[in-house]
């Protein structure tokens, strides 16, 4: 026969034998119903099985961990117990089953093992699995390191629970409310038996609450552990307690401050009451302290305390006790106390109050009116001026009453001012515009203390002789009287600066300049100015134009200034305008302010301290406009007390315990709004020790990145941060928590160092060597031509394989029914069989329960695997 006919054989007979093979199966398969039976349930093996065209099924056996339950034959469709069955026939339901099902009725912990149906058709088939029954745990048992329930605090307490039977065992986890304890020791047997022991300080706020063991596994409800307690009674020493912490009274009031105690035992044998450290003579067991008739001398923090049979216990919180009294006002001169002050001179005022609370409020008055913004204990002058003078007051105001100091008068000397008058002009230059030969008439007006006494006339800075009167009368001008004229006064204290001039020209240089908008104009930050801003003067000749913003110049030869774009808080302030000629220029200005939201000036600010304490934590914002409300909050809630002072604000924070070392929160609204983001004050308390190590580390490389990811340690009181450090010593990352993203270069290898960093020092150093993969591009396996040839010679290859396979088959077939009826008898007699999957190198069910005990799992990083043990006792129920 040739190669293509074999082929062609081959192919026809090889769709007809895959055809019947996709039919019919070679292999029985068992179901458990419910896949893992709860004890004193029900449990349905079915066997499926389905057997080559043209066989029927003879008998069908099962059996349980190699030893036989029952026979079922197909001659008389009975299932026959076998001796020695491990299963009794009472727990078996052998009538009403399914055909070839094993229905065990009631089933029971020792029913777990592994179970086989045995085909027999003149061949044998075979179907295996694994029934596990689950076994409710028993309920917890909790046995205490002390024998009489009572325990003193600080002492260590060992707490074991146990719950015993259960399988898989249960699952044993203490609480104490709503808490898991973390750091309890689990551990479990082959027996079912889960245990769980605690071991903790006692402590004063567990006292007559319940420790609770919960005790789980699958055969519970989900979320329905069984659960015992323990109260324990734990005795400590007495609390003291003030409420409230604080209080104001006025003077000459009376008041009573009691001091709460709760102790165990509440057998108390004495009471004290201290102030302000001393501890004060009082009845042994005074609770309440009586204060009549308070004086100013009151004031101050008080604090109690109490001893009961175990000692004394701490002291209780301070109670803060103010006593109020009406303001005492003093107005004093800083300095020399000379009321006679020449202009100039510096001068500063005080008010100086006593009162408690103290002032709120000041306010000063000048010569009878109100002086507007003075609201400070100093009021000073940087340079008197004869405005200056006259009567000065002050008013200290406090919660409790307002009251006026007394009165002071400041008498201002100064050099005489003069003024030149004139018809033409008013401290201008005066310009002659008719014909040679007008007359001009000019006035010297002087202001001065003491009162002036002479006059002093100049032109071009030259004294005119002969000149004292205080007018002038100059007539038939001519170009050679023009000039640059002034004039000064004469008193005790000297002479006094010259006046403004008046120039007699024919020509002047700019004057009366005019600005559109006039002085000020605020636009808010990121909008356009709305307006051009334009300028004009008078001169002859005309005046040429520029606008000016510092140095810069904006726009030249131009009386117009045109804006583009919005304004940002850098462009805020004066732009300026210049009007020039040959003869002079003038100069005006438009103020711009820019308006913006508050912003932090820090936005995380950082403060410590300790308990005990008192820290004030500073807010500062920049906005325009400056005038800012501030609101503070932590924990999501408002602070209601702050000191605010123009854009800073301020809170006092007492700290009591641990519970008052958090994140406060300051945020400044002016017109425009609050600002975007809060100003982040952060209060940690000081530090006591190293911060320690970061554990747990791991990393994913990639070519050009690593990521870093550790478990923070103990903080050890102080706030800390994490860096990574190439060996070098360079700093490769910095975070608040110990995870990092580095940049990195493929194919490279980097040791780097992970590490703590607090205010005390570094903790040690955990070491990573690691290595960045490749960047590699993806090759072809083979070439086209190479891939066809191969699919080729593998379709030969697979038709040949097929061809021998039928003819075996059906000579072996032959070969089965002939010895059928002699290995039915032997059957009966033969050892238990072996299961084909042992046979082919399989785990025994000893082997696999073992390996159920402990399981490891590997998890790769970069180029390095870590192994990691299973948890051993989560929270939420295991997985099946």
């Amino acid at each position: 026969m040739s190669i293509c006919a074999i082929i062609t054989i081959g192919l026809f007979l090889s769709g007809i034998f895959a055809g019947s093979t996709a039919q019919r199966g070679d292999s029985a398969a068992i179901t458990i119903t419910p896949a893992e039976p709860l004890m004193g349930g029900e449990a349905v093996l079915s066997c499926n099985f389905h057997l080559p065209e043209g066989e029927r099924w003879l008998e069908v056996t099962w059996k349980k961990d190699g030893i036989g339950i029952f026979r079922l034959s197909r001659k008389d469709r009975k299932k026959t117990v076998l001796r020695g069955s491990p299963i009794p026939s009472g727990r078996m339901d052998l009538e009403n089953a399914p055909e070839h099902s094993l229905h065990i009725t009631s089933v029971e912990p020792q029913d777990s093992g592994r179970y086989q149906c045995i085909v027999g058709y003149g061949d044998d088939m075979y179907g295996e699995t694994i029934m596990n029954v689950l076994v409710p745990p028993s309920s917890p048992i909790i046995t205490p390191s002390i024998e009489n329930g009572k325990i003193v605090e600080r002492d260590l307490l060992t707490l074991t629970c146990e719950s015993l039977n259960g399988s898989p065992p249960a699952n044993v986890t203490w609480w104490f409310g709503e808490q898991m304890f973390t750091n309890a020791t689990y551990t479990m047997d082959e027996m079912g038996t889960g245990k769980s022991v605690i071991t903790l300080k006692a402590q004063e706020y567990q006292n007559g609450r319940p420790f609770i063991c919960k005790a789980w596994n699958r055969a519970l409800p989900e979320n329905e552990p069984i659960v015992a307690e323990l109260i324990a009674d734990i005795l400590f020493t007495p609390r003291a307690t003030i409420t409230p912490a604080s209080e104001d009274v006025i003077e000459g009031q009376s008041i009573s401050i009691e001091c709460s105690l709760r102790g165990r035992p509440s057998d108390y044998r004495e009471v004290q009451w201290i102030k302000d450290g001393t501890v004060l003579d009082t009845p042994q067991l005074a609770q309440t302290l009586e204060l009549p008739d308070v004086s100013r001398t009151s004031s101050g923090q008080y604090r109690c305390s109490a001893q009961n049979s175990l000692s004394w216990g701490p002291q209780s919180n301070d109670f803060s006790l103010t006593v109020m009294y009406v303001p005492s006002v003093t107005l004093l001169l800083e300095g020399l106390n000379i009321t006679t002050r020449k202009e100039g001179d510096q001068i500063a005022l005080q008010c100086i109050v006593d009162a408690v609370p103290e002032a709120n409020a000041y306010s000063w008055s000048h010569a009878g009116v109100t002086v507007a913004g003075a609201d400070q204990p100093i009021f000073g002058i940087n340079s008197v001026v004869k405005d200056s003078r006259g009567i000065y007051q002050c008013t200290g105001n406090n919660t409790v009453a307002s009251a006026m100091s007394n009165t002071f008068f400041l008498d201002v000397e100064y050099l005489p001012r003069a003024a030149l008058f004139s018809e033409q002009a008013v401290d201008g230059v005066v310009t002659v515009i008719e014909s040679e030969g007008a007359t001009v008439n000019a006035t010297c007006v002087l202001d001065a203390n003491p009162p002036s006494d002479q006059v002093q006339w100049f032109r071009d800075g030259v004294q005119i002789t002969g000149e004292e009167s205080a007018t002038v009368s100059v007539a038939g001008i001519t170009r050679e009287q023009a000039g640059l004229y002034t004039c000064k006064g004469v008193n005790s204290l000297g002479v006094g600066e010259a006046s403004s001039s008046v120039q007699l020209i024919v020509q002047y240089a700019p004057e009366q300049l005019q600005l559109m908008p006039q002085e000020h104009v605020a636009v808010a930050e990121g909008q356009k100015i709305p307006v051009s801003f334009t300028c004009s003067a008078e001169s002859v000749p005309e005046p040429q134009y520029n606008w000016l913003y510092g140095e810069e110049i904006l726009a030249e030869n131009s009386a117009t200034l045109q804006f583009e774009g919005a304004i940002t808080r850098d462009r805020k302030g004066m732009y300026s305008c210049q009007a020039a000629n040959a003869l002079g220029q003038i100069t005006g200005a438009v103020e711009v302010s820019v308006l913006y939201h508050p912003s932090c000036v820090t936005p995380l600010s950082e403060y410590v301290g300790k308990i005990g304490d008192v820290v004030v934590l500073r807010c500062e914002v920049d906005a325009s406009p400056s005038q800012v409300e501030f609101r503070w909050t932590v924990d999501g809630e408002e602070v209601s007390e702050h000191a605010d002072k123009e854009l800073v604000s301020e809170v006092t924070v007492e700290l009591q315990q641990l519970s008052d070392f958090k994140e406060y929160h300051c945020q400044a609204k002016n017109k425009l709004g609050t600002g975007v983001e809060p100003c982040v004050i952060q209060l940690f308390e000081i530090a006591t020790a190293l911060p320690a190590s970061p554990v747990d580390c791991d990393y994913i490389a990639l070519p050009t990145s690593i990521n870093i990811t550790c478990k923070e340690g103990q903080a050890a009181g102080s706030q800390q941060h994490y860096v990574v450090l190439s060996r070098a010593g360079r700093e490769m990352a910095r975070s608040l928590h110990p995870d990092f993203y580095i940049v990195a270069e493929p194919q490279k290898l980097y040791h780097l160092d992970v590490l703590a960093v607090s205010g005390l020092g570094n903790s040690s150093r955990v070491s990573l060597s690691i290595l960045t993969p490749s960047i590699e591009a993806p090759k072809p396996l083979m070439s086209q031509a190479a891939l066809i040839g191969v699919v080729i010679a593998a379709i030969i290859i697979v038709f040949i394989i097929i061809i021998v396979i039928v003819f075996l088959s059906q000579k072996k077939k032959k070969v089965n029914k002939a010895n059928y009826s002699l290995r039915e008898g032997e059957r009966k007699n033969e050892p238990p069989l072996l299961a084909r999957g042992a046979e082919e190198g399989n785990a025994t069910p000893s082997d696999r329960n073992a390996n159920n005990s402990l399981y490891t799992g590997g998890e790769t990083r970069g180029n390095s695997i870590t192994e990691h043990k299973a948890p051993l006792a989560p929270l939420a129920p295991p997985e099946d």
